[in-house]
C-alpha cells in the first residue's frame, strides 16, 4: 500500500469537510446579509458588524473568525477588525459579479438537507419532486447561472438555463431532470 496515496486522500477528506464547514457558513452569511452588510464598509469589528445587522453578536464573531480561517475575509489583529477587500466584496457580495458565489452559497447547504431524501432514490430509484426539494434550490440554481449567461462572451447567444421553473412541473424530478435538462 502506497502510505504517500492513504495520507493524500485523508488530507484531501479533511479540507474537504472544511470546506463544506464552509460553504454551510457562507450560506448564512449571504442569507442573513452578513456579507452585504460588509462592502465597502471598511474595517468593522464583530460588535459593529453585529450591531449593522442586528444579529447576535457572540454569532457574528464566531463567523467572522471562521470566514477568514476559510480566507474568504481578512482580519487586523492590531486593531481587532475584519476587512472585506473589494476582490472579495466582488465574489461575496455582488449579485450582479460575474463572479458571484451568492447562487453556490445559497445552493450548497439546502442540497445537503436533501441528503436522506437522495439516499432514498438511490436505492429506490426515481427522484425528488420540485416540491419536495424546497424553495432555496431552485432559487439558488438561478442565481447561479445568472452571473455567467451576463458575462461579455455569453452576450450574444447565453440564455438562462431553464432547469428549475417557477413552479414545480408534473413528473420532474430532481437531480435527474437538472442534469438532462442542460444549456444548450
Amino acid at each position: 500500500m502506497d502510505q504517500q496515496k492513504v495520507e493524500a486522500l485523508a488530507f484531501r477528506m479533511v479540507a474537504d469537510m472544511a470546506a463544506s464547514f464552509s460553504m454551510a457558513l457562507g450560506h448564512i452569511g449571504d442569507r442573513l446579509g452578513l456579507f452585504r452588510a460588509m462592502k465597502g464598509a471598511g474595517p468593522l469589528t464583530s460588535e459593529q458588524l453585529a450591531l449593522k445587522t442586528r444579529l447576535n453578536e457572540r454569532y457574528v464573531r464566531e463567523w467572522l473568525k471562521a470566514m477568514v480561517a476559510a480566507e474568504y475575509l481578512d482580519y487586523e489583529p492590531t486593531s481587532g477588525q475584519y476587512v472585506m477587500t473589494p476582490e472579495q466584496a466582488s465574489v461575496l457580495a455582488d449579485d450582479a459579479s460575474p463572479m458571484s458565489a451568492g447562487g453556490p452559497l445559497q445552493f450548497t447547504a439546502p442540497t445537503v438537507a436533501n441528503t436522506e431524501k437522495l439516499v432514498r432514490i438511490f436505492r429506490d430509484g426515481g427522484g425528488i419532486s420540485y416540491s419536495e426539494i424546497g424553495p432555496e434550490v431552485p432559487r439558488a440554481s438561478r442565481a447561479s447561472s445568472a452571473p455567467a449567461t451576463s458575462t461579455s462572451s455569453c452576450r450574444s447567444g447565453c440564455r438562462p438555463c431553464p432547469v428549475f421553473p417557477s413552479g414545480s412541473r408534473r413528473g420532474s424530478t430532481w437531480p435527474t431532470s437538472a442534469a438532462a435538462t442542460g444549456c444548450r
